[in-house]
């Protein structure tokens, strides 16, 4: 093979300049090697190169090579360090502190360094400290202030710059219009002593994006020319407002329409349910790419117009991953399982991203089994996936799952796993795990304290949850509203009222979980005051004050404010067969019957709506609608029987004299029985005269796993007085 020509030195420079990946530059640096020995100027360029392409120790080995480094030497292998993020931002200190001489150059280096790492207080530090300065150096420091929030701290450096440049104007205008401060923008705008495109369309596009439609448009008349930043911005501005008209005669009018512009025109049409006009432009449209392909899909799935997008897949010579990612999303979106498996099977290939869109919808459809086989056939798991099915596990109960995924499979947590698993032990009442998973992390943050907060409201621990509120050095309303709901529950009503009193702002959240406090107390006449009181009322709050009437007994009332709710769903038809349950009357338990039967008329039950009529059907007698509704909840509705299903239905055997049957469906149910199983079969055999054997057998269980069970003793007490 011959070897490759070398290079002159305005071929390396223009190659090094246009080159976009790390092979290529490999390439061009062993056809120049002649150059680096004594041109400073073309290694410092292949510096840039290799940090451009992502090669960090290319940069290095060139960097080490040069024998006579000049100022941009070390300026441009500082920069390269600096793309690199934390550790690379560290080798990019070590070397700023080897330089002999440090000169301007290399100060501005250092400086943009932690300006690009949002090391902002360093950045500030470093100007501080910094022998001179020019408009370079000011830049920067007014672009890490405006970064950080401090849009008026960056106008003052600006007004202290001793000489500015556009881009000194052209930053604090950008920074003022990403902050909606669209006044001020205008205002440097309009004394700015010369202007670009760069700093109109700045102004242009924070016009469009406020809503302010028309000052835009009148600025986009008046800028010397436009490009196809501008138009964009004026596009996607009428595209929002759904003025299609006008859209379309911008884009016809616009010098040189390029086929981003056609597809943004055809993505508008589409959103707005104009599927002719998207079609008429596509066919229109000289040439489309995949990016405009990918465009057009994901309009077509996130409008619904799923059938379309397929067809329009259909039709392409060669259908790329992201493509039928796009139309696998928009399958499980609409929650259309069967032909997003279906895709999903004919796939030629999965990745991550499939994979997790498939896992998420199995898991919505309560389908964790197969959610389970996607996720350990997938062949790379990223952080994504893992916690998606962290999340799942802790969500339905399997601790053991969750903690071996955390421990053994995870290879880095971030926030959402940590959460995930804080939940999940405090599910399980493990609060002392949870705070150590807590005490782990490096960093914690508002969403990490509210979580743990939330584990020891949710099982009890007020006096605990207190001490975790008042360390917290940041709360937000879901913070007070966790506390207020952990009083509310607990029934600490003076509590609920202070922490109620002192809240900083108050939500939706904050007046139902007020108002369930005096649900709990029994106090209907106080709740409903606070309900009087809510300034916008929303389903739940509706269906809090429906479940006070119904938890007090209160029938009649639960029924007039079911009456006058402005809509009613699944939730409201719950509380209203709890009604039922909760007057104690043969006939409001009857009742309970009818009320399911209109609910199914427009909803199909839940498991908890199920567990209503079961109580009905013990309480009534009625074993055989007790066993219809039992099988009615697995093999209609295809749910699956929780304890209190179970619990229910053993209750009703028993209470019917059926204590064998009842005492097989205990020992055959999928759970290990606790202490409350048995308690509820030791109560039906008291309702069986002739099964003494069945009652001492449960009871001495039940004794055996809680001595203190009170209950226990008084109703094998009742049992044996027969």
């Amino acid at each position: 093979m011959l070897p490759a020509k070398l290079l002159s030195r305005e071929e390396a420079l223009a190659l090094a300049r246009s080159c976009k990946s790390l092979e290529e530059a490999r390439g061009i640096h062993a056809r120049c090697h002649h150059l680096l020995l004594h041109d400073v100027f073309v290694s410092n360029k292949m510096i840039e190169m290799y940090s451009r392409c992502g090669s960090v120790e290319d940069s290095k080995r060139v960097f080490d090579s040069i024998l006579d480094r000049d100022s941009f030497s070390w300026a441009v292998m500082i920069t390269a360090y600096s793309r690199n993020g934390g550790s690379g931002l560290a080798d990019a200190e070590l070397l700023f502190d080897r330089i002999p001489r440090k000169d301007l150059i290399a100060w501005n280096a250092i400086l943009a360094a932690y300006v690009k790492n949002k090391r902002l207080e360093d950045a500030s530090c470093v100007f501080d400290f910094m022998p001179q300065r020019d408009t370079t150096s000011w830049n920067l420091v007014i672009t890490a202030s405006a970064k950080s929030g401090q849009i008026d701290r960056a106008k003052a450096l600006f007004d202290s710059m001793p000489e500015t440049n556009l881009l000194s104007w052209t930053i604090v205008i950008k920074y003022f219009a990403l902050s909606s401060e669209i006044v001020q923008a205008r205002e440097m705008f309009d004394r700015m002593p010369a202007h670009d495109l760069v700093v109109w369309n700045i102004l242009i596009f924070a016009y469009a994006q406020g809503g302010q439609i028309d000052t835009a448009k009148v600025l986009f008349d008046s800028a010397p020319r436009q490009d196809v930043v501008s138009v964009t911005a004026m596009c996607e501005a009428y595209s929002e407002a759904g003025e299609f008209e006008k859209l379309t005669e911008l884009v016809l009018q616009a010098p040189g329409v390029d086929i981003v512009l056609q597809t943004m025109v055809l993505v508008a049409f589409t959103r707005a349910g104009l599927m002719r006009a998207a079609k008429d432009t596509f066919e229109s449209m000289p040439e489309i790419d995949l990016v405009c392909c990918n465009a057009i899909v994901s309009s077509f799935c996130m409008n619904g117009y799923l059938q379309e997008a397929k067809r329009f897949l259909e039709k392409l010579p060669c259908q790329s991953l992201d493509l039928l990612n796009s139309l696998l999303s928009g399958y499980a979106r609409e929650r259309n399982i069967e032909n997003a498996l279906c895709l999903f099977k004919n796939m030629p290939q999965h990745d991550p991203c499939a994979c997790t869109t498939v896992i998420v919808m199995l898991i919505h459809e309560g389908k964790l089994t197969e959610a389970q086989s996607v996720f350990y056939k997938m062949p790379h798991k990223d952080l994504i996936s893992l916690n998606t099915i962290l999340h799942a596990y802790a969500s339905n109960g399997y601790l053991y799952e969750a903690v071996s995924l955390f421990e053994q499979e995870m290879p880095v947590h971030d926030r959402v796993s940590v959460t995930a698993m804080i939940s999940a032990f405090g599910q399980e009442g493990e609060t002392s795990k949870a705070k150590e998973i807590f005490d782990r992390i490096p960093q914690t943050d508002l969403v990490s304290w509210t979580s743990l907060l939330s584990c020891y409201v949710q099982n009890g621990c007020l006096e605990s949850a207190r001490q975790i509120f008042e360390s917290m050095t940041q709360r937000n309303i879901l913070s007070w509203n966790t506390m207020l709901c952990g009083y509310a529950q607990s029934g600490h009503l003076e509590e609920a009222k202070n922490m109620f009193m002192n809240m900083p702002q108050r939500d939706v959240v904050t007046w139902t979980a007020f108002l369930t406090v005096f649900c709990n107390a029994g106090d209907i006449d106080s709740a409903f005051e606070i309900f009087l009181r809510i300034p916008q009322k929303d389903s739940v709050c509706w269906n809090a004050m429906l479940t006070t009437y119904a938890r007090n007994g209160h029938l009649e009332g639960s029924k007039r404010h079911f009456d006058t709710m402005p809509k009613h769903n699944l939730a409201s038809w719950s509380a209203l067969l709890d009604a039922h349950n909760h007057n104690h009357t043969p006939e409001s338990r009857a009742g309970a019957f009818d009320t399911f039967n209109q609910m199914e008329l427009f909803f199909l039950p839940d498991e908890r709506c199920c567990v209503s009529v079961l109580i009905a059907c013990s309480q009534t007698g009625r074993v055989f609608a007790a066993r219809s509704c039992f099988h009615s909840l697995i093999y209609d509705l295809t749910l699956e029987p929780n304890r209190q299903h179970f619990c229910c239905m053993i209750d009703a055997l028993g209470r019917s004299g059926y204590v064998g049957c009842a005492k097989e469906l205990l020992l055959s149910m999928p759970y290990v029985p606790k202490a409350l199983e048995w308690t509820c079969f030791l109560g039906s055999c008291q309702m069986s005269r002739n099964f003494h054997g069945f009652g001492s057998w449960a009871a001495g269980l039940v004794l055996e796993k809680n001595t203190q069970n009170a209950a226990a003793y008084v109703l094998l007490g009742n049992i044996k007085s027969y």
